[in-house]
Formats: C-alpha cells, sequence, structure tokens
C-alpha cells in the first residue's frame, strides 16, 4: 500500500477533505468510474494512509452547520454573532466545549492529516494554474481571431479534467464548427442595445464575451482589460450578456432556417418575453413574425436595467 500512487481523480476526492467531511457524504457513485474503484473503498484507503483522521471538534461543527445556523446558538449563549464561520465556531466551543461537543457525537467525520493537506493544497494550486494557463492560451487565441485554435484548447483542458464540464457532452472529440460559428458572430456583432459603446471597446468586449460562450461563464470581468469603459446604463457584465445574447439569437436564426429548408413546417416565430421585461418588450407578446422580419434581439430599445433577455421562438405547424 505504502507504493500506491493517488490519480487526479483520488487527489480531487481527498481535497474534498480540506474541511470536515461527513463519510456518508462522500460516497456519491458519480466518482467511481473516474477512480477506478468505490469511493468508499478510496476513502477507507486514505484512512489506512494515514491520510484522513477523525476530525476537530470545530471541523465537526463546520460540516454539520451553516453560519446562518450558529447564530440562534450563539444568541442563547449570550454571545457575539458576528464574524466569519470560523469565528463563531471558535467562540462556541469556548464558551461551550461540551454542548458543542454533544451535538455532533453522532457524526463520522474526518478531515486531512497534516501530511495530506498539503498534498491536496498542492494539487489544487497545481489545477489552478493549469486553468489559469489554458485560459490565458485562449484568450490569446481570440484576440488572434484563432477560433478553431482557442475551441481546441478549452475542449483539450475539459476533457483532461475528472469531471468535465457539461452533461454528456465528449470533449475528447468535441466538434469545433459550432463553437467557430458563434465567435465569428460574437467578434462581428454590434447589437443596437449597446450602441453607445465606444468604437475602441467593441474588440475587448467581443474577446471576452467569446471566453464566457466558451468556459461557459455568466461573467466576462476575468477577461476585460481594466481600462475598458462600459455603457453607460450597463455594468461591464450586463453588456457581455446583451452581446452574447444577440449571438445566440443570431446562432438561433440560422439554425430555424436549416429546420424550414429541410422541410419542418414552421407557421411563424413569437418573441418569449420574461415576466418582469420592459414594456416595450411586452409590446411584442402575441405577434407573429416571419423569419426574415423578426426584431432584433436583444430589441434595442429595451429599458430593463439588467437589459433585454427575450427570445424568438418558432411556432410549428
Amino acid at each position: 500500500m505504502k507504493s500506491w500512487q493517488p490519480s487526479e481523480a483520488h487527489l480531487l476526492l481527498l481535497s474534498k477533505f480540506l474541511i470536515g467531511q461527513a463519510l456518508k457524504n462522500m460516497a456519491a457513485a458519480y466518482w467511481d468510474e473516474p477512480l477506478g474503484e468505490p469511493a468508499g473503498a478510496a476513502v477507507q484507503r486514505f484512512i489506512a494512509l494515514g491520510w484522513l483522521v477523525p476530525a476537530t471538534l470545530a471541523a465537526k461543527l463546520g460540516s454539520r452547520f451553516r453560519a446562518s445556523d450558529l447564530k440562534p446558538l450563539l444568541n442563547e449563549r449570550g454571545l457575539r454573532v458576528s464574524g466569519r464561520k470560523d469565528e463563531l465556531i471558535e467562540r462556541l466551543i469556548a464558551a461551550d466545549e461540551t454542548g458543542m461537543t454533544a451535538l455532533v457525537a453522532e457524526m463520522n467525520v474526518y478531515e486531512c492529516s497534516p501530511e495530506a493537506r498539503a498534498r491536496a493544497e498542492q494539487y489544487k494550486l497545481e489545477q489552478a494554474e493549469k486553468r489559469a494557463t489554458t485560459e490565458d492560451r485562449a484568450l490569446n487565441q481570440l484576440r488572434a481571431h484563432d477560433f478553431a485554435g482557442a475551441s481546441q484548447t478549452v475542449a483539450a483542458f475539459e476533457a483532461a479534467q475528472v469531471f468535465s464540464r457539461g452533461i454528456g457532452i465528449d470533449w475528447s472529440t468535441h466538434n469545433v464548427s459550432r463553437d467557430v460559428g458563434q465567435l465569428k458572430i460574437i467578434l462581428g456583432t454590434k447589437p443596437k442595445i449597446l450602441d453607445s459603446l465606444a468604437d475602441a471597446e467593441w474588440e475587448p468586449l467581443r474577446v471576452a464575451v467569446g471566453m464566457m460562450a466558451l468556459w461557459g461563464t455568466g461573467s466576462a470581468k476575468a477577461w476585460l482589460p481594466v481600462s475598458f469603459v462600459r455603457v453607460a446604463k450597463f455594468d461591464a457584465d450586463t453588456a457581455a450578456r446583451m452581446l452574447l445574447f444577440a449571438s445566440n439569437h443570431k446562432l438561433k436564426l440560422a439554425e430555424y432556417r436549416q429546420l424550414s429548408d429541410s422541410g419542418v413546417r414552421i407557421k411563424g416565430y413569437q418573441v418569449s418575453v420574461t415576466t418582469d421585461s420592459c414594456q416595450t418588450c411586452k409590446k411584442m407578446v402575441g405577434k407573429h413574425y416571419g423569419l426574415n422580419d423578426l426584431p432584433e434581439l436583444p430589441h434595442a430599445e429595451c429599458t430593463h436595467a439588467y437589459g433585454c433577455r427575450c427570445m424568438a421562438m418558432p411556432v410549428l405547424d
């Protein structure tokens, strides 16, 4: 057993014990395939190696209670309720160690030993560095308009993950053509809802939105230069989402056109709005449009504080 070397999946599982974890919560079947063994067996191996040890009282309390759950306990004992979660726990233990011990007496909680903690933290650091390096490479590829390269870079990263992003996606055989199509749209789209954006700001915004699309995130801030000047009525992330929605709308229109060309009978199109859509957008409800006379979406005259989120939907015959 001493010669056994953990896989990345084992190191990822080990890292979950950097904070105290109840053993019953760490036996989910989805771990079994990447581990190559039942998760419970892997955990028992960690215990046998001395990598996992019974959790401290503080770790048990941290595993069982949220910060909001701890505050009534503090109130009952006349203790301050402000501070970080770990500070609340320390305060409770100092005031009533016996009572706190009784609250978690039946919990079978383990955490990393000092040796395992160093190993798990090193693994997390290496993974974060790999992610940062991959993001930098994809960002530079987008700036150079190497759309296929950026897509392949992200796909290769995801394929190497213990748990890759998305459900049912095989990143090892990822088809980059849809990514390339969307990135071309993003890098060439200028929705009217963002028409107050300065000319010099379009390229950095488009590149950041391209990263949003590739990584499946809802924020562009990490990839926008610090000098970026946002649109007057939107923050940077809202502006980015409007550009992403505009590209998605154009992709959908292309897909609808293909459906129509393939013989699917589509009577027309309607615009779907949200419950809090602005009055301008709500005026589109119930109207039928042809594919070529749909209004631009996001709607250029939308007045919602977070921007237009309306979508075009086909009406089948």
